[in-house]
């Protein structure tokens, strides 16, 4: 049994779509932002988990506000390659916008931990950790208030931001390939 499954055993119908939904492509829509990613390429399902937000999967509502419950886009979480992934994503609609996407995605992880030792009880078991990602995924990228704008679609960079490694992308197609390889 996949990671995936597992998860989609535990949590809500509510902030899941499901893997058996998903066929070879997901889309990533977030409607606050007005911002849609299609995900191409998925060989094997992939369980999509909404993260933030009412009606969401979220931190505990008793943590203190302010950074500690800030919280990324999605969770994806699939097998590729036979092993286990977990994806981190966050939308923004582009890389000047304000906000900290960086702190947002490393605030994500301990909701993943959790999920975990969940599915550790549920099984009776420990299972496997699966490799961990972190994306931002931006619509358009600003770099100077000048009308002509670079053609810059796909891998952006890389960052390291505090204890974890940062995939940055920009476009609104982008291959799975690209977000879970370490």
């Amino acid at each position: 049994m996949t990671l995936g499954s597992l998860i989609e055993r535990i949590l809500d119908e509510k902030v899941i779509r499901a893997s058996s939904e998903t066929g070879t492509s997901i889309i990533l829509r977030e409607r606050g932002a007005n911002m849609r990613v299609r995900v191409v390429g998925l060989a094997d399902p992939c369980t999509t988990i909404r993260m933030g937000g009412k009606g969401k999967l979220n931190h505990l509502t008793y943590l203190k506000s302010g950074n500690r419950r800030k919280i990324c886009d999605f969770l994806l979480v699939l097998r590729w390659e036979g092993q286990d992934h977990a994806v981190f994503v966050e939308l923004k609609k582009s890389l000047g916008s304000k906000g900290d996407p960086e702190e947002q995605l490393l605030r994500s992880r301990p909701l993943m931990d959790y999920l975990l030792s969940v599915c550790d009880i549920e099984e009776g078991r420990s299972i496997s950790r699966p490799t961990v990602s972190y994306v931002i995924i931006y619509e358009r990228i600003r770099l100077d208030k000048s009308p002509i704008r670079p053609d810059l679609t796909g891998k952006i960079d890389e960052i390291e931001y505090k204890s974890i490694n940062i995939k940055r992308f920009q476009g609104d197609e982008l291959e799975l390939s690209d977000l879970v390889r370490v």
